[in-house]
């Protein structure tokens, strides 16, 4: 199949402990065989599988990954689940089974626009903009952390490469036709390793009022391109945004607290979050403007509420929290039986 084909099959059942590619009933590589390879160590760097040709297990025929392969050129595989047993206890599965392989699947999900490509570049791990709310024509600080050697290198070897640039867009994947990249530095100075975090400004100036994704995409020295990921951003006009602020303090002592503040509009829909600072009890969020309710908690404290706030856009709205601390009087967990209690009737 040529490197540029798209789409991805998986088959996914017990109970091996493996992540299997054509062929299956010849040790005969498959065409593609240098390309599955490195597709399967990515996906096994998630799960822990050891990644190997299916035929390894045991030979097989009319087996639907060598099917799907062999008819389309897709690549096919065959996730064995982790060799706890066929009929893993619920336990094994939420907390094992089902976390790994979704972030397998996530991985190949980002990679199905070119899974014959993709795997060899390096992976962008996670983006983050530094505002989930910005006015439009203010720069959008943008940061990222690529990798590009997470390979599960326990059956043979990928090579892992320098990381050489990085690079943003924004509503555009980076192979759509007319996608303008932002390049973005290395926060360490130079590209001159396998792990690094990146960063960078994006302008926003033109871009509409609502919901923008920014995407950002690596490249690395053999001029392998690698996964993508992205980050949301909403984007309004000055005159929308307003601006709540305030500080969190304890009721009785007045020293500052670290708390979660969640600023939700009912109307809308919009929620936002954001974490008081835990030296000052400064907090900050902006929202659009709206009528909205205010939600404050933390730990070892009684949370507190603040129904119907209007915030209006263009200003800032001061709120200020005095948190009750919990205090436990008496507590009990039964589990030596009731001969303590009693109860009053009826």
């Amino acid at each position: 199949a040529p490197d540029d084909t798209t789409g991805f099959f998986v088959d996914i059942h017990s109970n091996a402990a493996l992540v299997l590619w054509p062929w299956g009933d010849t040790s005969s590589a498959a065409p593609n065989q240098a390309k599955l390879q490195t597709l399967g160590r990515r996906i096994a760097f998630f799960n822990g599988y050891t990644p190997e040709q299916s035929d390894l297990l045991y030979a097989t025929d009319g087996t639907t990954d060598d099917t799907m392969y062999g008819l389309l050129g897709v690549p096919a595989f065959t996730l064995e689940t982790n060799g706890y047993d066929f009929f893993e206890d619920c336990a094994t599965f939420d907390g094992n089974t089902a976390p790994t392989n979704i972030a397998a699947l996530r991985y190949a999900a980002r990679a199905l626009h070119a899974p014959y490509q993709l795997p060899s570049g390096p992976d962008t791990i996670s983006v983050a903009a530094g505002s989930d709310l910005i006015a439009s024509g203010d720069p959008l600080t943008i940061t990222a952390q690529l990798d590009s050697s997470r390979f599960n290198q326990s059956n043979g070897s990928e090579p892992v490469r320098t990381i050489a640039s990085a690079a943003a867009y924004v509503d555009d994947l980076p192979w759509s036709a007319g996608a303008t990249p932002v390049a973005l530095q290395a926060t360490d100075g130079s590209f001159n390793s396998s792990i690094e975090a990146v960063n960078g400004a994006v302008p926003t100036t033109g871009l509409a009022s609502g919901r923008h994704f920014v995407y950002v995409q690596g490249t690395d020295v053999a001029v392998n391109a690698g996964t993508p990921n992205a980050a949301f951003v909403d984007v309004a006009a000055a005159g929308q945004i307003a601006t709540l602020q305030g500080t969190i303090t304890a009721y009785t002592s007045g020293v500052p607290v670290l708390a979660t503040v969640t600023v939700n509009d009912p109307a809308t829909g919009e929620q936002r979050t954001t974490t008081s600072d835990g030296a000052t009890g400064h907090y900050q969020r902006t929202m659009l403007a709206g009528t909205v309710n205010v939600h404050v908690s933390a730990a070892s404290y009684l949370a507190e509420d603040r129904f119907s706030l209007i915030l209006n856009g263009g200003q800032t709205t001061t709120r200020d929290f005095r948190l009750l601390p919990t205090c436990t009087i008496f507590s009990d967990d039964v589990e030596s039986g009731n001969s303590l209690w009693t109860a009053e009737p009826p």
